[in-house]
């Protein structure tokens, strides 16, 4: 058990397992303290559970392999929906494409996928005036985007 008493839980079946292999250090950042980047050093014990085998504990705030934790990523999450990407990751001091994964999921996750049969327009980056021909190749082999 943990300082606090809690129990460590398997993260593949959700069980309470008691067979630590062993414990090592996983570095995560957390939500800045007034101008201070704030980065934690948290302990993760590796469990021998009886139903998955070896795995990892689940920390309900860290979710998986995740550099950042669940707050910080509901701020840049929040964020990104009122600045650019690269101010975000400026602001916070993330890699911009840590922000910029952390918005596409969110997108996947609130936004409903398209309806086909509703899909009017063919809609192109500025990267289309630059080089048509190659705007062409990106539409044949599926990467383009469409409004409804």
């Amino acid at each position: 058990m943990r300082a606090d008493g809690v129990p460590p839980v398997c993260s593949g079946c959700d069980h309470v397992c008691f067979l630590v292999h062993d414990v090592h250090r996983r570095r995560a950042r957390e939500l800045p303290l007034l101008i201070y980047r704030v980065e934690l050093d948290v302990p993760v014990r590796r469990l021998h559970c009886p139903v998955c085998g070896p795995t990892r504990e689940r920390i309900d705030w860290l979710p998986g392999r995740s550099p950042v934790t669940t707050t910080l990523r509901q701020w840049v999450e929040r964020l990104v929906t009122l600045r650019p990407i690269r101010h975000v990751a400026d602001l916070v001091g993330l890699h911009w494409h840590t922000v910029k994964s952390i918005d596409k999921q969110r997108l996947q996750r609130d936004l409903p996928a398209p309806d086909p049969i509703r899909l009017r327009r063919l809609m192109m980056d500025e990267f289309a005036l630059l080089n048509p021909e190659q705007a062409v190749k990106q539409t044949k082999k599926g990467k383009h985007w469409f409004s409804a």
